[in-house]
């Protein structure tokens, strides 16, 4: 009994000491030493329990081994266990691959890309952004002066890299005609068009002003050229910048006017007429004027001129010492003692001197067709033997002028006219002589006038003809009607002696027509060709109802005395076959018509000037083809007492104007007047008398 109490004693003892050291380890770390109390064991299918409680408890608590084994297993744990908590398995080995020679190769090559670019870059940035695309050169200027105005070009320079500039040389080549003023800063060189330059820093500039003027003809195009020599301070190399500029000259500020006769008989004196003034912008007070020609062309020991300003400096050299509005004129006197060629020409300059160099501003080329006869023939048309513009319907005034030039007398003479145009109106021809027409030819012998039988030395006589041009309505109505081509009348005359009358064929041009088959020049006079201008119109309404019977005017219709009444004044401009230039129309408003200052247009300006009460609508250039063309303004009246009964002018007539470019004539029309009947106005139906 005895026995058995200490057997159990022991027992729980060592419970308790195996379970108290048990507890000294986290639960955790000793998981296969759990006591498992309630573990039954199976065996061949049984459960059954343990044969002594003693040995139960003995088995269960874990020994210092194990404890110390277990805490191996845990720190292995920590070594081999993946981060998802999974053990790494030992049995299989992953063997990673050493790199080999490409990929060393490869990667040094990368290395040594990405190495250079950068080196590159800085390269580019630090070094090579000092070429010339880093450099600007730039001039600046007025596109278009008048001859002789003193104007300024600036000429800018900039250093666009990141380093500075040294070595800077500037050369500046002139346009022709310039004439150097001033420059800030001052030139380095004698002829004022060098300059050095100080250092430029990164991204700095600088500017030069030079002030002159060109002396030059119109259109004449002065082209200013810069070169900006420079070395970079980073490299030794020098870089070079160019830069150009043009400006047009516009006009003289002179307005000439060349005539001359077109041929001339051989050693009989001919006279060119040179008339000039200065224009509103004018900046040329004196110039020197010089005529020159062939061997053969002589010129008068004197010239024809009673103006103090205008002195001979010797045969073919005058001085002009003075330039206003007012015209001057110089006739020089000149011939052509043989006949060397069929043609001459004689060149006229106009030059301007400052300082002893002569600048060249207008340079006319004169030609002359040279006739050697004994029987002089001039054709003259509207009495110019030059050529010339012609409106739609005008009437041409010929005149023939034949003269015996020679030391014999010349029998049975025949004089010939050619008028070779399909624009004249045959039906409208008159002749007093009654010549015969034949084609586009007329003859005249000693039946139509006796004194053709016969012309002693020195014998002189004229033919006077007319004929009209088609009206344009007639010319625009035939099929064969071209709005692009030129229309034109080309005359000359032509004779023969002796009776013999070549015939003749409407439609053969000059010599044939003429019925001289091959015959020479020496017969023929001067050529005048006469050019159709262009179809300028201008068509003119003063109304108070405009066209879609909307009223455009107010107050009293037809005007009463004391009232206020307003019209409307229409102009539309139509052009078709020419360009034009300087197109402009104007009117002047009588006192009692006031400006409503409500004017409009679709092109140019319209103005008023109110104290020459004129009505100015500025077009300038007008090429064919642009359309519709219109201006419109108002204007009022208030009767008074005395215009009582009566029927007042609105508009008196207003004038178009322009320069024809292909025929070089000036185009003149005018309308007719408007008054308070509204002429123009259909709908207002007013017998325009003012009451009271």
């Amino acid at each position: 009994m005895s026995q058995q109490k200490n057997t159990s004693a022991k027992v729980l003892d060592l419970k308790k000491i195996n379970i108290q050291e048990a507890r000294t380890k986290p639960r955790e770390k000793n998981k296969s030493a759990k006591v498992e109390v309630k573990e039954t064991r199976k065996e061949n299918g049984k459960a059954r329990r343990p044969k002594n409680r003693a040995s139960f408890y003995e088995n269960a608590v874990p020994s210092e081994k194990e404890i110390k084994r277990e805490e191996i297993d845990e720190s292995l744990k920590e070594i081999y266990q993946n981060e998802d908590g999974s053990m790494v398995n030992v049995k299989k080995m992953d063997i990673k691959r050493r790199h080999g020679f490409f990929y060393y190769f490869f990667v040094t090559l990368l290395t040594l890309f990405i190495l250079g670019g950068a080196g590159w870059g800085y390269y580019k940035y630090f070094y090579l952004k000092t070429n010339a695309n880093y450099f600007n050169l730039e001039i600046n200027g007025p596109k278009e002066i008048v001859s002789g105005k003193e104007f300024t070009y600036t000429v800018n320079y900039n250093n666009l890299s990141n380093v500075s500039d040294g070595n800077l040389d500037l050369k500046l080549t002139y346009p022709d005609n310039f004439i150097f003023i001033s420059s800030d800063p001052a030139a380095n060189s004698k002829n004022n068009d060098e300059w050095t330059l100080n250092d430029l820093g990164a991204h700095r500039g600088g500017l030069i002003t030079i002030t002159g003027e060109i002396m030059g003809p119109q259109n004449e195009v002065g082209n200013l050229l810069a070169e900006i020599v420079y070395t970079p301070s980073n490299i030794s190399s020098e870089f070079k910048k160019d830069a150009s500029y043009q400006t047009v000259v516009t006009g003289t500020g002179l307005d000439f006017e060349i005539n001359s006769d077109e041929s001339v008989l051989a050693n009989e004196q001919g006279t060119i007429a040179v008339k000039f003034k200065g224009e509103n912008e004018n900046y040329i007070d004196h110039f020197r004027l010089s005529v020159a020609g062939s061997a053969n062309f002589q010129l008068a020991t004197t010239s024809d001129s009673k103006d103090p300003d205008i002195q001979m400096v010797r045969p073919g050299i005058w001085d002009i010492s003075k330039v206003g509005t007012d015209e001057k004129e110089l006739d020089i006197g000149f011939k052509f003692p043989q006949k060397i060629s069929p043609t001459e020409t004689v060149t006229l300059n106009c030059e301007y001197d400052l300082n002893g160099v002569a600048y060249n501003f207008f340079q006319q080329n004169i030609n002359f067709e040279i006739i050697k006869n004994d029987l002089n023939l001039n054709l003259i048309l509207n009495g110019s033997r030059n050529d010339q513009g012609i409106n739609f319907g005008d009437t041409l005034n010929y005149s023939i002028v034949y003269s015996n030039k020679g030391e014999s007398e010349m029998k049975n003479v025949v004089i010939m006219a050619v008028l070779n145009g399909d624009i004249l109106d045959w039906g409208s021809f008159t002749d007093q002589n009654k010549g015969n027409v034949n084609g586009d030819t007329i003859t005249w012998t000693q039946n139509e006038i006796p004194g053709l039988a016969s012309l002693a030395p020195g014998t002189e006589g004229t033919i006077d003809f007319t004929i009209n041009v088609l009206g344009e309505d007639k010319i625009k109505s035939d099929p064969s009607f071209d709005p692009s081509k030129d229309y034109n009348v080309e005359s000359f005359a032509q004779f023969s002696i002796g009776g013999e009358q070549a015939t003749t064929s409407a439609g053969v041009s000059n010599a044939n027509a003429a019925g001289v088959n091959g015959g020479s020049n020496d017969t023929k006079s001067n050529t005048i060709t006469a050019k159709l201008n262009s179809d300028l119109g201008l068509n003119e309404q003063v109304r108070y109802f405009n066209s879609d019977n909307i009223a455009v005017g107010s107050g009293p219709l037809p005007p009463k005395v004391g009232n206020t009444t307003s019209f409307r004044v229409f102009w539309d401009v139509s052009n078709n076959l020419h360009e034009l230039s300087d197109l402009k129309v104007e009117t002047t408003l009588p006192n009692y018509v006031s400006w409503n200052n409500d004017g409009m247009t679709n092109l140019g300006s319209l103005s008023f000037d109110s104290t020459t009460h004129t009505v100015t609508w500025n077009i300038g250039r007008l090429p064919t083809g642009t359309g519709a063309i219109n201006a419109q303004f108002g204007i009022s009246i208030t009767p008074t007492q005395n215009d009582a009964n009566k029927i007042l002018v609105l508009v008196p007539g207003s004038t178009i104007t322009a320069m024809d470019t292909v025929t070089g004539t000036e185009i003149n029309k005018t309308t007719k007047a408007q008054t308070t009947k509204l002429e123009t106005d259909d709908i207002a139906n007013t017998d325009g008398i003012i009451t009271n």
